[in-house]
């Protein structure tokens, strides 16, 4: 991708000569744009998202000190170079101090102009090559980050092996002095997707869950906040009773779901053993048959709480209205922030579940996946903007969120199988008629 430069001068002659020297001298910069005005930089800065501008001092209204500092209040990361007739010292040395590269007086002459330039063109690219390379890896630990998640609560569930691919996955999530505990769920699995959305948004509010099935029943991963050895055992009993409060209330509205908890742990490898008491506390639950109406059983190597009838839908609701209910939710939350860089996390956290259980619950319930959804959403509305008399490709791309140019063309012909550009003359030339 070239790099995007704008050229500011009110005097056209000048402006023109700079634009020729760049467009002769470094083919890898495009000269997007070009302002005769202070006022109209500030705008078209906006549009243009540049990377580096050739500023001019003098002009009217706005100069160009003013200019510039106006546009790295919105972005910082711009690179200006200064070409003025006006050699006053303070001049210069304001314009420094504001992070210009450089400070060249008119009339500038080619080699000169050619040296700074390039100088300023060369840390301009490495910098963005640097953006770009962090960018990515952000990307691809993001796409990888839901599966260690299910690597590693998989590796905790009873008879799970490769105890060091265990501790692995807890480092790299950065699992380190937490407290946590497994919960297993069983019994009636017609009835459980309603009461697990239910537990998760209960639950969700007080910490942080991870969600899997394992054949005919559910684990749910809890971490919790960390905590000093001397709060370990507070803490505990405030957890648990938190559970007992819950499952309480989920008894009353009479939900037939049964559910082993294990103890709180801090090393991973310990997480395992929460794991193998769950399992053991839902198993010695299901034998009782429903004969025992308190929460907690003591056996013979700990007490664990024993969960009564979990999780059904509130007031009534059956679990497709639930499932209706965070598609809503979710959908409602895409439309209000399309135009923004919208992670997986953000939509996730906006329904109170995991962002693992989010998107594989979204494209199960809605038959294609949150980004998709996206997608889709920001080619409609860019498919309004461009209808509209005026409306620019390039200016159409960064208000419905996209970061390029380039790629939003390529995805709106894939989607709509015109070019923006094209799609944008249909439309205009109909308004003509």
């Amino acid at each position: 991708m070239k790099i995007q430069v704008m050229i500011v001068d009110d005097e056209p002659i000048a402006a023109q000569a700079i634009a020729y020297m760049i467009r002769k001298d470094f083919p890898q910069s495009d000269v997007a744009g070009i302002c005769h005005s202070g006022r109209d930089a500030v705008r078209r800065a906006s549009e243009i998202r540049p990377d580096i501008v050739i500023m001019d001092i003098q002009m009217p209204g706005i100069n160009g000190l003013e200019a510039m500092r106006r546009i790295q209040l919105s972005q910082p990361m711009v690179s200006f170079l200064i070409v003025s007739a006006y050699s006053e010292f303070n001049y210069a040395v304001e314009a420094l101090t504001m992070g210009a590269k450089d400070y060249l007086l008119k009339p500038v002459k080619q080699e000169v102009f050619r040296q700074s330039f390039s100088g300023i063109l060369q840390t301009v690219t490495g910098e963005k090559a640097v953006m770009d390379q962090t960018l990515e890896q952000q990307e691809r630990f993001e796409m990888i980050l839901p599966l260690v998640r299910e690597d590693f609560v998989r590796s905790l569930l009873p008879g799970a092996g490769a105890d060091e691919r265990l501790v692995a996955c807890a480092s790299f999530l950065g699992y380190r002095d937490t407290k946590a505990l497994m919960i297993k769920i069983s019994e009636d699995p017609s009835r459980l997707e309603g009461g697990i959305h239910f537990f998760m948004k209960q639950f969700s509010r007080d910490y942080r869950l991870e969600f899997m099935r394992d054949k005919m029943h559910v684990w749910i991963y809890v971490l919790c906040s960390s905590v000093r050895k001397e709060e370990e055992e507070p803490f505990e009993r405030m957890l648990l009773n938190n559970l007992n409060e819950l499952m309480e209330e989920c008894m009353r509205r009479g939900y037939k779901l049964l559910a082993g908890v294990g103890h709180c742990y801090t090393e991973a490898i310990q997480v395992k053993q929460s794991a193998a008491e769950a399992q053991q506390a839902l198993l010695e639950l299901q034998q009782d048959k429903g004969r025992k109406k308190n929460v907690w059983a003591t056996q013979i190597r700990a007490q664990y709480p024993l969960m009564p009838p979990i999780m059904p839908p509130p007031d009534g609701m059956d679990a497709s209205s639930i499932s209706s209910d965070i598609i809503r939710k979710a959908d409602h939350y895409l439309k209000m922030n399309y135009m923004n860089e919208i992670a997986l996390e953000d939509v996730a956290s906006e329904v109170n579940l995991s962002p693992y259980y989010f998107s594989r619950f979204y494209k199960e319930t809605a038959g294609l996946n949150y980004s998709e959804k996206l997608l889709r959403l920001r080619i409609e509305m860019a498919k309004e903007q461009l209808k509209k008399p005026g409306s620019s490709v390039k200016e159409t791309a960064y208000s419905v969120g996209f970061r390029d140019p380039n790629y939003f063309s390529k995805v709106f012909k894939k989607e709509t199988g015109l070019k923006a550009s094209e799609f944008r003359a249909i439309f205009q030339k109909e308004g003509q008629e």
